[in-house]
């Protein structure tokens, strides 16, 4: 069996990871349950390595003859209504396969906690070319990023805000006792 194309394989730069689902493959819609991550990247960002990899792969699957209204992996986060896109291109991978999570020193990250939106991290991808078809119309074309690897690079400002429990709740008094009060018959409190 023939070795994919290894110039399919790119390391991303330094970004901030958003909306991860590395631990658990989820299915959205009616699609197959997958691993899914979307990494941002400053506008300025050099993405030569994603885009390489990405032609790699179109010249892979059609040659010379480049279809045109390809869909690409590249996408502007001014375009995106969401807290933290604004100034950004984004990329978004999956994968069937649970990705390996690592540290800076290579060593895997199990807690979940450790891994979140707003960490930055680097992403190791494959391009992949694909064409969805119905019978033998080619209804759309593109390019996609398969996600092999994440590497955790530093923490960050979480994406998701939510208050401190702390901040929340106040202080309370107790004296030990339980008031049964609180703890009605469930037929009582429906009258």
């Amino acid at each position: 069996m023939a070795e994919k194309n290894p110039a399919l394989n790119c390391v991303t730069p330094k970004g901030r990871l958003s909306f991860p689902q590395l631990f658990e493959a989820k299915a959205f819609q009616k699609n197959e349950p997958k691993f899914s991550a979307t990494i941002l990247f400053d506008k300025k960002t050099d993405l030569a390595d994603l885009k390489k990899a990405v032609k790699e792969a179109i010249k892979d699957k059609w040659g010379d003859q480049v279809p045109k209204g390809l869909s690409l992996p590249f996408k502007d986060g001014d375009e995106k209504d969401t807290e933290g896109y604004a100034g950004t291109v984004y990329v978004s991978a999956s994968s069937k396969f649970k990705p390996q999570i690592v540290d800076q020193k290579r060593e895997e990250i199990l807690a979940h906690e450790d891994i979140y939106a707003g960490c930055f991290v680097r992403f190791s991808l494959t391009a992949n070319a694909w064409e969805l078809k119905e019978g033998k119309a080619i209804l759309k074309r593109g390019v996609s990023f398969y996600l092999n690897a994440v590497q955790k690079l530093a923490d960050g400002e979480r994406m998701v805000k939510r208050k401190n429990a702390s901040d929340i709740f106040g202080d309370v008094e107790t004296d030990g006792s339980n008031d049964a009060s609180n703890f009605e018959d469930e037929d009582d409190f429906l009258k």
